[in-house]
């Protein structure tokens, strides 16, 4: 088949991976010049199966009202009247009991566990280079009252083969040094030695460079205006200057445009954008700097060695398509990192060390992505991934690939599907 696939994020672009190897003609299509432009650019860089948790949870709404009025808060909605937006929050309260975590949490973890196991297929195969570090990740807490009510949830991920190990203070130091000098705040934490973490960035330009040269067709800095539908079914993509590309399937992977790019098509999905910041400091003095993928539960930042360069990504805004990084945010995100990781403040007052990223999560209510038919016939769904893009992409484009291509998917496919909603 002729398929193109829109967005060449890291959803977007492996998927267009996995559709070529099994013989399909693929072309890749995204407006900007360069793969990974927007929400892969400069994400937290952890490939986190062990962190596969929905957001909605039992006690998820009321931690997010009460951060409301925290300007510093790791979440913050901000009132709306969209309609869209109020169904998403009805759809997320929904899925706060214990019973639908769980469920979800079964869900996520299995895709994030198959999607780590064909990206190491991949890297044997394919060796890329995307400063990928298998040193595992560090979750620590410095609340004792939260690190005990985080325990059952971390035993229930244990279980589901996704390593949540609970560690004193002392290990944590041992397992990542530079948090010594925040040793006396700490309470505990969590190790997960098979987690991973690399540039998404990175991956996603040499692994649109790697299919290329295999015979993906590349169309990028090329704006889509909309999908041709005829005959009930998805005939061509309309691109700027009128120009139409008939094709025999399109995958939509617009991440958080999915929805309102498909709405002319009479399609709602669930998925709402959720603004979320990081910064990027250089990794000096190198012994400042972590070895090991590190959340901090209480601010709930995630920390990643990146080369040489380290990558700080946290807070969550549902705030509409907005992608500015104003007032405080960026800057109480700075002031929190350099105060986990002090070893590298020097860098605070230099501003041209420190490089501010804003972009927006494709977030489902229920935590999970997207993947699939559609009920348009010729048009496919791989998007709502939320935080979790880079850690669940291998596995959603495999999936997705066996969906297109008629073969037996390695995963029950009912679970990921736009029809649970």
């Amino acid at each position: 088949m002729k398929i193109a696939v829109l967005g060449a994020g890291i959803v977007g672009v492996t998927a267009a991976w996995e559709l070529l190897r099994d013989g399909h003609d693929v072309i890749l299509i995204d407006r900007h010049a360069v793969p990974a432009s927007e929400t892969s650019h400069a994400n937290g860089g952890q490939i986190s199966p062990s962190h596969a948790d929905p957001w909605a949870a039992p006690g998820s709404l009321v931690r997010a009202l009460r951060w409301m009025i925290d300007p510093a808060a790791p979440l913050r909605l901000l009132p709306s009247f969209d309609l869209a937006q109020l169904g998403w929050f009805s759809r997320f309260v929904s899925n706060t009991s214990a019973g639908r975590h769980a469920e979800n949490t079964e869900r996520m973890a299995r895709l994030a566990l198959y999607s780590l196991d064909r990206l190491r297929r991949f890297n044997s195969a394919e060796k890329l280079s995307y400063n990928r570090r298998q040193s595992g990740l560090l979750h620590i807490f410095r609340d004792p009252e939260a690190f005990e009510a985080a325990k059952p949830q971390a035993a229930r991920v244990t279980e589901l083969g996704c390593d949540r190990l609970p560690v004193s203070v002392d290990e944590c130091i041992a397992i990542e040094p530079a948090l010594k000098n925040v040793s006396k705040q700490l309470v505990g934490g969590f190790t997960s030695p098979g987690d991973e973490s690399g540039d998404a960035r990175l991956f996603a330009e040499r692994l649109a460079r790697l299919s290329r040269n295999k015979g993906l067709v590349l169309r990028l800095g090329v704006a889509i205006e909309g999908l041709v539908r005829e005959g009930g079914r998805v005939r061509a993509v309309k691109l700027a200057g009128d120009e139409r590309l008939d094709v025999d399937a399109v995958v939509c992977a617009l991440g958080a445009y999915s929805n309102p790019f498909l709405r002319d098509l009479g399609l709602s999905l669930p998925v709402q954008p959720a603004k979320g910041y990081s910064i990027t400091v250089p990794a000096k003095p190198a012994r400042a700097a972590p070895k090991v993928a590190l959340i901090d539960d209480a601010r709930k930042l995630v920390v990643s060695r990146l080369g040489g360069s380290v990558r700080i990504a946290g807070m969550a805004e549902f705030a509409g398509f907005d992608t500015s990084i104003p007032g405080p945010r960026p800057k109480v995100l700075a002031r929190q990192a350099f105060d986990l990781l002090p070893g590298l403040r020097h860098h605070q007052d230099k501003g041209a060390d420190l490089r501010f990223w804003a972009g927006l999560r494709p977030q489902t209510p229920d935590g999970g992505p997207v993947i699939g038919a559609s009920p348009v016939e010729g048009l496919y769904l791989n998007t709502g991934h939320g935080t979790l893009g880079w850690t669940m992409a291998m596995g959603s484009a495999r999936l997705l690939a066996d969906i297109i291509g008629g073969h037996a998917p390695a995963l029950p496919t009912e679970g990921y599907a736009l029809s649970r909603f």
